[in-house]
């Protein structure tokens, strides 16, 4: 008997790649009109919409018309849309992101007649390890997905997916693709002579692969359809001439059908824990992390924002009374997802402007949002005497180091929290003008004239979750601080100092120095917009000359780098071994008083054309592996994988080099020590150096097109459009290229402190002081703003159980009207008070005391009521 193939008719749909969203949007739009008018016709039956949502959203926005049409054929199953509002990269976007794109998807599916609940990624760069939970607290227990899957899994098309704390999912993979049938279907030549697909693999032998490789006895699945494709009117005709032809038993499916009896022979399926990263069969771009550094540096800042900063005060100020607003929320996560799916930034010059734009408008909606919330708590306190309101938007009691912009009408002034002074560091002191501007200066007004002041406090024993009034006395200064001059900076935890060969950090607690711990390496990339690849005549350049100063502010130290980068203008220079450029590095190293992370943010100002430039960190640590944070967890990664060695002879599609993407964190570890990394920029890491001790963090990458054929890393055809090279000058990121990562060294950790460390350190000031000598000191600040209704209180706390603030920390919201907070255990089962657990969109799934290793938690019993 034949085997059958289960045809699912579908499309997929990139809202912007080497086209515009513009573009995309026209073809849509007629693409819709046919698809609706296929469905009520009963032309076709079922139709897939990609696993996304932000396409019927662009639609249904220019033809509110067709929404009870649409809404017929999603209830009645004949169309499928969601769970996902964008197809997102696996990689570098946050927990949170993963989340907000899901329940932006599945809402907007649901105001429809309802969401599909497979998670469909097709074209994803590889997998997370972290999918199946995050999956199964949206209520989703199936998943498809393309990339990542090689020999190494053992695997075979179908299996169980399984996070680190037990949750799981029905996998079946797209071994040969989302469309590679597609042409020869529609020729009739499916069955016989149907040639190859555009990787060279012939698409007979790909049928059969899917055939043999199903777990199902009778069955395996099939996609009929591609990129941008329209509707295929004569598909039931199709069908039917395949039907006839005899060599596979043709019937049309749905995935939901389809993916129903993989889980109905679960009993029988392999289980697999880890990520997807493996480019045997597809290629997953391991080194596409560093392409447009400054779009995905803009977008890792607003996951930041708004998940510890904007949700936590919202919430913070919900509890008070004060409304909180999911529209607004869900607008600005939309924007983001919209804009962090899964090309990375490698589209055109055109699109990726586009895509800068909407993430800063993004941005600009976080910002100002968590502007207004703060000044609304400043200005509806009953005082006068230019009070601050500072806040604590993490559920840990920690030393609060506050790095602002105050405002005084005289050169001194001192600040006071809780009847006590505060000693602080005037950083520096601009005198401005409040009145109205003119273009003689002799007509201001002398008693408009204030004083901008950039200082550095620490406030101890802030509590979590709270905020507190900061009050400003303009008064003979008692405890400000002056920078100073030194020879070296050091805290509680390091001691750094110029030595003959850059810079040595000496570790107190293991009394371990370190020489030249940091330094920058520059290097030629013959790559594109997808991937690193080295040219065939590289040379390597080593920087870590700098001219150096030293500063003591009290609360922190500084040290200020500066130096000129010599390196080959261009690949051709390169080749000739010439240094016929001059980039300038600019770098400020930080140590905050009593906190083991040293901060290390700057510039490298690139004139250079076609490059990879990275900043090295050295360690002590000898290992075989690193540790990366994922989304919900960490997972291991070998520093040398053994495939490196035959992967040409194996003919795999891309080289698997050790360059990893980097999400929040990695770290080398050996004896429950561990040294590592905290990005608040760059998302791609490498562990390099003579055993394998040196984290090499990626600054960016200088490439000039969108695609290239004949990589020394990539084989094959071009990625992206095979047909056509498109040149992207931007990416030659010939621009001042912005950075900023912390480096620590724990002894006796454990994985939760890890996260909430990375926390810490990414979470910015959340101050805001009512005065009225800057009206502009941020835009918003201009527009009149009534005070809250109810009377509040100089300081408000969310008192959190001890044994919460314990777990790795990922946001605090509200769902369904009631503070939630989100964290999960990233160490082993630990026991707890009895909580009940929510879902991601708020209902209850069940009472529990036990928390398992991995587990994500929602709750609102994370409070301690007094």
């Amino acid at each position: 008997m034949a085997k059958k193939a289960n045809i699912y008719h579908h499309t997929h749909w990139d809202n912007e790649w080497y086209f515009t969203e513009e573009d995309s949007l026209i073809q849509l739009n007629y693409h819709m009109k046919e698809l609706i008018e296929a469905l009520e016709t009963g032309i076709i039956d079922y139709f897939f919409l990609d696993g996304q949502t932000a396409i019927l959203e662009d639609y249904l926005e220019l033809h509110q018309e067709d929404k009870e049409r649409v809404k017929k054929l999603i209830s009645s199953k004949k169309l499928f849309v969601g769970p996902f509002l964008s197809q997102i990269d696996s990689f570098i976007t946050s927990g949170e992101s993963v989340i907000n794109n899901l329940r932006c998807g599945m809402n907007y599916a649901n105001q429809y007649g309802g969401s599909s609940k497979i998670a469909y990624l097709p074209d994803s760069f590889g997998q997370s390890q972290d999918y199946p939970k995050i999956f199964n607290e949206c209520g989703i227990h199936s998943f498809v997905f393309r990339r990542g899957m090689g020999d190494e899994h053992e695997l075979p098309l179908d299996f169980m997916f399984q996070s680190n704390d037990g949750s799981k999912v029905g996998v079946t993979t797209l071994n040969c693709g989302y469309g590679f049938a597609t042409d020869p279907f529609l020729k009739k030549t499916l069955t016989k002579n149907a040639g190859l697909d555009y990787d060279g693999n012939d698409i007979g032998s790909q049928l059969k692969k899917l055939s043999d490789l199903s777990t199902l006895e009778n069955d395996f699945l099939l996609p009929i359809g591609n990129d941008q494709t329209p509707v295929i009117w004569n598909f039931k005709d199709l069908l039917k001439y395949y039907q006839e032809d005899g060599t596979y038993d043709f019937e049309e499916t749905t995935l939901e059908e389809y993916m129903n009896k993989i889980l109905d022979n679960e009993e029988n399926l392999k289980v697999y824990q880890g990520e997807f990263i493996n480019p045997q069969y597809h290629r997953v771009h391991r080194s596409i992390g560093s392409a447009r550094m400054d779009i995905k540096n803009l977008q890792d800042r607003v996951e930041r924002l708004m998940a510890l900063e904007v949700q936590p005060i919202m919430a913070i100020l919900h509890k008070m009374g004060f409304e909180y607003d999911q529209k607004i929320i869900n607008r600005i996560w939309n924007l983001l997802g919209r804009s962090q799916t899964h090309s990375g930034a490698t589209n055109t010059d055109t699109t990726n402007d586009l895509i800068l734009v909407r993430t800063q408008k993004a941005y600009n909606l976080a910002f100002s949002l968590k502007i207004y919330l703060m000044r609304k708590i400043a200005i509806s306190l009953p005082k006068e005497n230019k009070p601050i309101v500072f806040f604590n938007t993490l559920p840990q009691t920690r030393d609060l180091t506050l790095e602002m912009d105050v405002f005084s009408e005289t050169k001194e002034f001192n600040l006071v929290y809780q009847k006590q002074d505060v000693p602080y560091t005037l950083v520096s002191q601009e005198k401005m003008y409040g009145g109205v501007i003119r273009k003689n200066t002799e007509n201001y007004d002398e008693s408009k004239y204030f004083y901008k002041n950039h200082i550095v406090c620490t406030i101890p024993n802030v509590q979590g979750l709270s905020y507190h009034l900061l009050f400003v006395e303009e008064t003979q200064s008692q405890h400000c601080f002056i920078p100073v001059s030194t020879k070296h900076i050091e805290n509680d935890f390091y001691r750094i100092e110029k030595g003959n060969k850059g810079l040595n950090l000496f570790i107190k607690e293991t009394q371990t120095w370190i020489e030249n711990f940091i330094y920058f390496e520059e290097s030629g990339d013959e790559g594109d917009n997808y991937d690193y690849s080295y040219p065939d005549h590289d040379m390597i350049n080593i920087f870590h000359d700098f001219n150096c100063s030293f500063e003591n502010q009290k609360q922190r130290q500084v040290l200020t780098l500066d130096g000129i980068m010599h390196c080959p203008k261009d690949l051709e220079s390169r080749t000739n071994k010439e240094l016929n450029s001059s980039d300038e590095i600019h770098v400020t190293i930080t140590l905050d008083a009593h906190k083991p992370v040293i901060q290390v943010k700057g510039y490298y100002d690139n004139h250079s054309l076609n490059h990879r430039v990275r900043l090295v960190c050295k360690t002590p640590v000898q290992t075989t592996h690193s540790v990366a944070g994922t989304q919900f967890g960490s997972i291991l990664r070998e520093n040398n994988p053994g495939i490196m060695a035959k992967w040409k002879k194996e003919n795999w599609l891309e080289e698997p080099s050790p360059i990893y993407p980097l999400l929040n964190y990695v770290y080398l570890t050996k004896e429950n020590q561990a040294m590592g990394a905290i990005t608040k920029s760059g998302k791609e890491y490498e562990i390099i150096g003579d055993g394998y001790t040196d984290i090499a963090l990626t600054l960016f990458r200088s490439v000039g097109y969108l695609g290239l054929p004949d990589l020394n890393r990539r084989p094959g055809r071009a990625s992206g459009l095979a047909e056509r090279i498109i040149p992207s000058p931007e990416s030659q990121m010939i621009c001042k290229n912005e950075f900023e990562f912390g480096l620590f060294f724990v002894k006796d950790y454990d994985k939760n402190e890890i996260v909430n460390m990375y926390n810490e350190f990414v979470c910015e000031t959340c101050a805001f002081q009512n005065q009225s000598m800057n009206r502009v000191v941020y835009p918003i600040t201009y527009f009149q703003t009534n005070v809250m209704k109810q009377e509040i209180q100089e300081e408000f706390i969310l008192p959190v159980k001890e044994e919460f603030t314990k777990m790795a920390y990922s946001t605090c919201e509200v769902l369904k009207n009631e503070v939630v907070m989100r964290f999960f255990n990233n160490e082993k089962e630990t026991t707890v008070s009895s909580i009940e657990k929510l879902d991601l969109f708020g209902e209850a799934m069940n009472q529990s005391k036990e928390i398992l290793e991995g587990e994500i938690v929602t709750t609102k019993d994370f409070i301690y009521e007094k």
